[in-house]
């Protein structure tokens, strides 16, 4: 049966199956009436009649049930007990058939009871041996040795289907409740906390599977120790069919990757109230609509059901892209500019037009080391666009302006960082202007998924052999995830007064070293180092590159921030830290300027002028 997987018989399985179950329904016959007769009985002394009833009849229980769409490589007790109940109907037809033919055919009722039995027996343990020879040919998984950490639920499901589905061995349990301690599960040892690193040496374990939402600071510390350590593989497990097809093999292109896991905090959830609020039948005018940021904004105000949606990009792939993946339904009016929010004429076409409630003004180039080597296009794009959008704000009497910011604009090294400054300092100047305009920024760190986040840069060297290219040991960064900023940015809307720049709490800054040792572990991989020269994957460490920093910070010199009402994000007073400027002074004596040196691409002058606005 071994050679029914080969590609040659793949059209031939369900057939060959079909002629084996018959000659097994007649066989299961043979025997029982040689058992009952104590004596072999012949296949050509059963009436005909028997034959056809008792072979036609399984057959339309099995065809009409779908029996043989089972994929007999996973038959598994879910199957059995399937069977058990097609055998059941069997049985009782066959009884039907047995007592309407009793004075016709020679058919005792201990005949019936026996070859049920018999056909049954037969049934399962070809399913079971086909199963099992099949899944030792094709070697399924790479023989990982594995502890289950916690019982519940998802670590027994988990424990199944390793044990059934694939040729990994499970030692056992961790669990720290004594209702466990030494009892067995699913044939597997439960051992307390103080046993894992044991068990782990005595049988040289390959993976860790967390399945608790909760662990004490105990189990905490000693996981943390051995991801540190890279002793193991150590995975979150969320839902137990994830692991299975994407971890017991090392990573490919297709495999999920818990950010949460890299990062290692909690998801922050939005108040979908305070959402429904600010969006719900508004007209909103996005900028930058085709990044990352500004696509993750768009799939989330069109869900909040917004009257308008206007969505300006000046890359026409960008703008493509976004156009066949949103969701649009028919009561939501989308339109799709394709245009640079830096010229002034492209925006004032559009609030001429449209009575628009809220700009969010995502665009801008954020690539720190390519903005190094263009400032003017970086100061066109990243300050005047805010500039002029301010301008019109204030003419057309927009209610909420949004600046999307960074933690590079806080005491900034780089020309992103200028740039962005520049731009919170203009929305300051403006909210310091009587107008109908509400201004506000919202600043974040290093948003995982979006274009220049180090984390697909590493996956993408990871699963290409390395090495992975971290500047420092170091370097430190605050992560979040793009929904998660998103997030912040419509939130920040609903609770922001005039001037505000908001910050997202997102704990601590982390070490982009240990991501990338982290995620090497994730993956599947092992670090090749001094210490381990036949690892998988080597980290090169190249140097910090120009406008770099070891660490940033949200806020300007000491840390002063007020918790606003969703207590995970914070307003800074920001308005008593930077030197104060005017509308004025930023319209005539500098952006002037600005904008004549620009169009000249008179570097220095340019540069000169935009000290002066610092």
């Amino acid at each position: 049966m071994i050679f029914f997987n080969n590609s040659i018989f793949a059209r031939l399985k369900i057939p060959i199956c079909i002629i084996i179950d018959i000659f097994l329904c007649n066989l299961s016959l043979v025997i029982s009436y040689s058992l009952r007769l104590e004596r072999f009985y012949k296949i050509y002394e059963i009436d005909k009649e028997i034959l056809l009833y008792f072979n036609i009849t399984f057959l339309l229980i099995f065809f009409y049930y779908g029996f043989y769409k089972i994929v007999l490589r996973f038959f598994s007790i879910f199957n059995i007990k399937k069977i058990i109940q097609y055998s059941f109907l069997y049985f009782i037809l066959t009884i039907v058939f047995a007592i309407f033919f009793y004075n016709k055919f020679y058919l005792p009722r201990s005949i019936i009871f026996l070859h049920n039995f018999i056909f049954f027996i037969f049934i399962i343990s070809t399913r079971i041996l086909y199963s099992y020879f099949v899944n030792i040919k094709k070697n399924i998984s790479q023989n990982k040795i594995i502890i289950i950490v916690g019982v519940n639920e998802i670590s027994i499901n988990l424990s199944k289907n390793i044990s059934e589905f694939t040729n990994n061995k499970i030692i056992g349990f961790i669990e720290e409740k004594k209702d466990f301690n030494s009892r067995e599960i699913n044939g597997f040892r439960v051992y307390n906390l103080n046993s894992l690193e044991n068990l782990i040496f005595k049988y040289k374990a390959t993976d860790i599977l967390v399945t608790k939402d909760k662990l004490n600071l105990k189990e905490k510390n000693i996981l943390q120790e051995l991801r540190n350590n890279n002793a193991v593989r150590v995975f979150n497990i969320n839902k137990y069919d994830f692991y299975l097809p994407n971890l017991l093999r090392k990573s490919n292109n297709n495999t999920e990757l818990n950010i949460y896991d890299i990062i290692q905090r909690k998801e922050i959830f939005p108040i979908k109230e305070l959402l429904v609020k600010v969006i719900k039948k508004k007209s909103i005018l996005i900028t930058g609509a085709g990044g990352s940021i500004g696509s993750e904004l768009c799939v989330q105000i069109i869900n909040l059901k917004p009257k308008h949606l206007i969505l300006i990009d000046h890359s026409e792939l960008n703008l493509y892209n976004l156009q066949q993946n949103l969701n649009i339904t028919k009561d939501i009016k989308v339109e799709f500019i394709l245009g640079d929010c830096s010229d002034p004429i492209i925006i004032e076409n559009i609030l001429n037009r449209v009575k628009i409630d809220i700009i969010y003004h995502a665009a801008a180039y954020k690539h720190v080391n390519i903005l190094e080597n263009n400032i003017l296009a970086s100061f066109k794009n990243n300050v005047l666009s805010t500039y002029h959008l301010c301008e019109k704000s204030i003419k057309y009497k927009i209610k909420n302006f949004v600046l999307i910011s960074t933690d590079k604009a806080v005491n900034p090294k780089s020309v992103l960082g200028y740039t962005k400054r520049v731009s919170e300092k203009i929305i300051l100047a403006y909210s310091k202007y009587k107008s109908q305009t509400n201004f506000s920024s919202v600043r974040f760190g290093n948003v995982i998924g979006s274009s220049g986040s180090v984390i697909p840069l590493f996956k993408r060297q990871i699963i290409s052999g390395g090495p992975v290219t971290v500047t420092s040991k170091k370097v430190k960064r605050y992560f979040m995830s793009i929904s998660e900023a998103v997030t912040l940015i419509l939130q920040s809307t609903g609770i922001s007064t005039t001037g505000d720049i908001f910050v997202l709490d997102m704990g601590n800054q982390i070490n982009i070293y240990n991501i990338a040792l982290r995620m090497i572990n994730l993956m599947g991989y092992s670090l090749k180092n001094k210490k381990n020269p036949n690892g998988d994957i080597e980290i090169k460490i190249i140097g910090l590159k120009p406008g770099e920093k070891l660490s940033e910070q949200l806020y300007l010199g000491s840390k002063r921030s007020i918790l606003t009402e969703s207590k995970r994000f914070k307003k800074t007073e920001i308005k008593n830290l930077f030197r104060c400027i005017e509308v004025k002074e930023i319209n005539h004596s500098y952006i002037f300027k600005i904008k004549k040196y620009l169009n000249k691409y008179n570097l220095i002058k340019t540069k000169r002028n935009i000290k002066k606005l610092l």
